[in-house]
């Protein structure tokens, strides 16, 4: 089967969303290359009691892995670091979890300066950026992104707010493999 070829820019589009999301995803690898990342590389679930996930505006990937994390067993919680509180998921991103078994539907966004936060806690980030600004707040040695968990190599797992359903489904794809990671992980913690 022929595969059409596609542009530099419509592939950064397609795998990234836009140049200003690629230049950030290529400085977090560079970032990990340089071990700037090795406190966020390999988290343990060792003594976490709750995941909470990170994201921008908590609208569409920190709702997507709690939901999914709850799904798995895990105590899971979402807040965002710019958002006010209150807002519902994105209305894309409740449709393309939907489709993934995921109900979306009941999420309002939690603001992190506002979020309680308790003992045993583990801030899952989608990106360095939101790991510096909850490990400022909370303690670096709370904070983990998520695309390192387990196998994962992506430090930075880019937002699809406002970008089509094949991005979301990419980007879920993403949390799902990090999260099934995490959860083998816990299993094995808890047979030792």
């Amino acid at each position: 089967m022929h595969r059409e070829r596609l542009t530099i820019s419509q592939r950064i589009r397609q795998e990234h969303g836009s140049y200003r999301e690629f230049a950030e995803a290529m400085f977090a690898r560079f970032l990990l290359k340089v071990g700037r990342l090795r406190s966020l590389r390999r988290a343990s679930l060792h003594g976490v009691e709750r995941l909470v996930f990170v994201c921008t505006g908590n609208v569409c990937r920190s709702p997507y892995a709690e939901f999914k994390a709850r799904e798995l067993g895990f105590e899971a919680q979402s807040i965002g670091t710019r958002t006010s509180g209150g807002t519902p998921a994105n209305p894309d991103a409740v449709r393309v979890a939907e489709r993934r078994g995921i109900s979306l539907h009941e999420h309002r966004s939690i603001a992190y300066d506002r979020f309680l936060v308790r003992p045993g806690d583990l801030f899952v980030c989608m990106t360095p950026t939101h790991a510096r600004v909850v490990g400022r707040l909370f303690g670096t040695e709370h904070t983990a992104l998520l695309g390192l968990i387990g196998s994962g190599e992506s430090p930075l797992i880019a937002d699809p707010y406002g970008r089509s359903d094949a991005f979301f489904e990419q980007c879920f794809d993403q949390i799902d493999q990090a999260l099934n990671e995490a959860k083998t992980s816990a299993e094995v913690l808890a047979h030792d």
